[in-house]
């Protein structure tokens, strides 16, 4: 009979020292009553006099589960710990507010909601509600907030645009983020959701913070070119004086900015005739004269820019817009999120 080689005596050694201590391991664990209670199965003999508590080994993935929830449990207790703690890693950011607007930032404004306590009826906080009734116009109305549609609740709950106090914190709000110009929506007095009523405080608190403010002409009921023009020339006998007005250097002149959504209903033709100096109404060097930025909706419109002669060109929707406008537009003047604004080439 042959020894046995030494590394068989090494083998059954590291072998014997292992289960021992697998077995040690075992044992200590299922002693541990928080442990223990997971794998305990209570019987019962027949007479109902004994219960009998058998512990059975936990498989892989058990101790494996066991061990990821005293993890999460670990890092629970040093975020609890750290939340009550000045280190800075658990500190909410901190943001330092503008000392002053920007007038290359620009925001789009609208000043048409309405609620039902300070104007008796509830306008644009529930659009798009398949139970509302329309009016005649095919806008909604109600004096109800059913149908909520918004992704955030508003900061000032659900506010009227002719409440004051609302305005003014929206301008410091601005003024903090850097914002320099508002375009507020507009249309005509006497059309819905005009802001006519507004206008002048909008104007004073815009001026307080250092905010200008523009126009987004938007299309109303019947419009054309020619009305257009003579609202236009209207609100600019009105307001055209008001330091709050946002201008541009151009030609010489400082110009009130318009932009204008959906101008092309109209017709690239009826614009190219009185925004091109050469046009046969042309509004240049008058007192009409401005800075128009017109709305880039799609790529068929690049074309149509340049043939109504508009000064600027935005857009109000997210799109690739630097994969066609590259040739048509440069020098960016404006980026808001998804509006973003264009100065022509020429």
């Amino acid at each position: 009979m042959g020894i046995p080689h030494p590394r068989i005596h090494l083998k059954v050694f590291i072998f014997s020292v292992a289960f021992t201590l697998l077995t040690i391991g075992i044992v200590r664990f299922s002693k541990d009553p928080k442990n223990a209670s997971r794998w305990r199965n209570e019987k019962i003999f027949p007479n109902g006099t004994h219960n009998v508590t058998i512990s059975r080994i936990p498989s892989k993935d058990e101790l494996r589960r066991i061990w990821i929830q005293k993890k999460i449990e670990r890092l629970s207790s040093k975020f609890a710990e750290g939340a009550g703690k000045t280190n800075s890693s658990f500190e909410k950011p901190k943001y330092k507010p503008m000392k002053e607007a920007n007038s290359r930032a620009h925001i789009f404004y609208y000043a048409w909601y309405r609620n039902v306590e300070l104007d008796q009826v509830s306008r644009h906080w529930n659009d798009d509600d398949p139970g509302m009734q329309k009016d005649a116009f095919g806008l909604y109305k109600t004096d109800s907030l059913s149908g909520i549609r918004l992704s955030f609740y508003p900061k000032e709950g659900f506010y009227s645009s002719r409440n004051e106090t609302v305005v003014a914190k929206h301008m410091g709000q601005l003024k903090k983020a850097g914002i320099g110009v508002i375009v507020v929506y507009w249309k005509p007095p006497g059309f819905e959701d005009s802001p006519e009523e507004v206008l002048e405080m909008l104007l004073s608190a815009a001026l307080e913070n250092g905010i200008k403010v523009a126009l987004h002409v938007s299309p109303y009921y019947n419009w054309t070119l020619e009305h257009l023009l003579e609202q236009l020339k209207i609100f600019l006998k009105k307001y055209g004086s008001h330091k709050g007005i946002y201008r541009l250097r151009r030609r010489n002149r400082d110009l009130p900015v318009f932009y204008v959504y959906d101008p092309f209903d109209l017709g690239s033709s009826a614009w190219a005739s009185v925004l091109s100096p050469t046009g046969s109404s042309s509004i240049r060097n008058t007192e009409l004269d401005g800075v128009f930025i017109g709305l880039l909706a799609d790529q068929a419109h690049r074309m149509e820019i340049k043939k109504s002669q508009f000064d600027v060109l935005f857009q109000h929707f997210k799109s690739h817009c630097r994969a066609f406008l590259i040739s048509e537009a440069q020098n960016c003047i404006t980026t808001n999120g998804s509006e973003q604004t264009y100065v022509r080439d020429d």
